[in-house]
């Protein structure tokens, strides 16, 4: 997945900035979604849409430091 959503990112930068976001928030985004859905293909399936969303207007929040 995370292959898919590097390729609507037009620089290497947002790629890698991207990719820390994805690897750090991905497990908390699922179990959330897993908390309200109570099924794991939709917790999926709503981690999935929210990523291709911020992919999507990374340009809006790539700005956004990096701890």
């Amino acid at each position: 997945m995370l292959a898919m959503y590097l390729s609507v990112l037009e620089t290497q930068e947002d790629k890698d900035r991207f990719e820390y976001f994805y690897r750090t928030y991905r497990n908390s985004m699922y179990k959330v979604a897993f908390g309200i859905l109570h099924n794991s293909e939709d917790s999926e399936d709503a981690v999935h849409e929210a990523f291709l969303r911020i992919a999507n207007s990374f340009e809006k929040i790539s700005t956004l430091p990096i701890p």
